[in-house]
């Protein structure tokens, strides 16, 4: 038991979350200096904000009474989806004492890591198909996006890395919208047609991706070649 619990340590994320929090920390002692305690506790407010409103946090930057600008409220939101990203590593790190959940998870993973073992291949365009689950709007965040990740392979570290660039690409999305059009940028996110738009892209993409992977298994798997045929078979 010992053993298995000391296999699920990685200490590559363990000194990456704390490097995140002393980034976290040093932002925090700023804005100690430029507002008080009062500010560290609003911008702490609008990153609890960002989880059930997303990234359309950065439209609050509109509002009279919020002293944070778009990008800055970008970085909040963005600070508080890694560190999200990290506490799930962690806790999936403990995931041998869930039962058969745990269990299941990590049959998996397990499976997905034999895979992408054997075609190399696969690992490239598995994070690239993780970031545009996280970036695009239909897609989700860094709560579903961490499990995602671990039930397609990825080390727990590599998996807050994939989720927090699509974090990082969704947020500067957001922002840059915010920028451009202002506080009407809002309504035309939230336009479902838009939604309905970026959900078939993303359907789309999938599939290329999904078509894509099958055809470079077929190249890689010699039991898939169909052998010669001999002259004696006309």
């Amino acid at each position: 038991m010992a053993s298995a619990q000391k296999s699920q340590r990685e200490p590559a994320l363990e000194l990456a979350w704390i490097g995140c929090w002393l980034v976290t920390l040093a932002y925090a002692v700023l804005l100690a200096a430029r507002g008080g305690p009062a500010l560290v506790a609003q911008a702490a407010g609008l990153a609890l904000a960002s989880q059930p409103l997303g990234k359309f946090v950065v439209f609050a930057a509109w509002h009279a009474d919020v002293p944070f600008g778009i990008w800055e409220l970008a970085l909040i939101a963005l600070l508080w989806d890694v560190h999200v990203c990290f506490l799930l590593a962690w806790v999936i790190g403990l995931s041998r004492r869930a039962g058969r959940v745990g269990a299941w998870m990590d049959a998996r993973h397990a499976q997905a890591v034999s895979a992408l073992a054997s075609y190399p291949g696969l690992r490239r365009l598995a994070f690239v198909g993780l970031m545009l689950f996280i970036v695009l709007p239909a897609g989700t965040g860094p709560v579903l996006g961490t499990f995602v990740a671990r039930l397609l392979g990825f080390t727990r570290l590599n998996g807050v890395l994939a989720v927090g660039a699509g974090s990082a690409v969704t947020t500067a999305l957001f922002a840059g919208v915010a920028q451009s059009l202002g506080s009407d940028g809002e309504r035309v996110l939230r336009n479902p047609w838009l939604a309905a738009a970026f959900t078939l892209l993303l359907g789309v993409l999938l599939a290329v991706g999904w078509f894509a992977a099958r055809r470079a298994l077929r190249a890689a798997d010699p039991a898939t070649e169909k052998p010669p045929r001999s002259p004696d078979s006309r």
